[in-house]
């Protein structure tokens, strides 16, 4: 599913972006002077202070979605998200930036809305999917890995969009995936799309010295990285 047609949902989470950082005294007590610095952003906070949204994190949700636990609740007469926090952080996360995107989006949705875990893997590709939770996945993906500060700090860190044919042989020298595999020019060509966008999602060393995982930084799953690098042609 191409990225262009939820551009529109990406423009809305670009202009809460720069609100974002346009009120950002509110948000923090010592506010950033760097944009990478609200990273990963205190959703929470944006709901509840520039959104007029209410946020309560419970143990768990009763009730299933498609077999599925609940992981978060969208419940739009009382502008109230509820949240599981019976799953990893970079879901619970992703959640909350998803139910967020149904807030901003779908003002149209006037009765409870439950989803199941989401941490931004291929569920936002799928095309049998509900356009609208499709449309807030990807809200929820531009919102927590801005593309500008996505593409800005890639570029610092490996130089430019990464292919098989492009690839600098130093940044395979230190590249060190979660599992620490060593990864030569042939591995790393006859590697799929998805595999070496895993790799960089994760990657700890860049000429030796250590660096913060993209996916750490930004405060997702390295799933969701991963496929937002491919959708960007950062990774090819």
């Amino acid at each position: 599913m191409s990225i262009q047609q939820f551009s529109s949902a990406r423009r809305v989470a670009r202009k809460l972006h720069l609100l974002v950082w346009k009120r950002r005294a509110e948000l923090w007590n010592d506010p950033p002077t760097r944009v990478v610095d609200i990273l990963p952003l205190p959703l929470d906070l944006i709901a509840s202070r520039l959104l007029g949204l209410q946020v309560l994190r419970v143990p768990e949700i009763a009730g299933e979605v498609g077999g599925s636990p609940t992981a978060g609740m969208w419940v739009p007469n009382e502008r109230t998200i509820i949240l599981s926090e019976a799953f990893h952080r970079a879901v619970v996360a992703f959640t909350l930036a998803h139910e967020i995107g149904h807030a901003m989006l779908h003002p149209s949705i006037s009765a409870l809305h439950r989803d199941r875990p989401l941490d931004g893997g291929d569920h936002r590709r799928a095309p049998r999917r509900d356009f609208r939770e499709r449309e807030a996945d990807h809200f929820a993906a531009a919102l927590l890995m801005p593309t500008r500060e996505l593409v800005t700090t890639f570029n610092n860190l490996y130089g430019g969009s990464i292919s098989p044919s492009t690839v600098d042989e130093k940044i395979l020298l230190y590249l060190r995936p979660p599992d620490g595999q060593r990864i030569d020019g042939k591995a790393f060509a006859e590697a799929p799309l998805r595999q070496r966008a895993l790799w960089f999602a994760g990657n700890t060393r860049v000429e030796g010295l250590p660096v913060r995982p993209l996916a750490d930084l930004f405060g997702v799953s390295l799933t969701a990285m991963a496929i937002e690098l491919e959708d960007l042609d950062l990774v090819q």
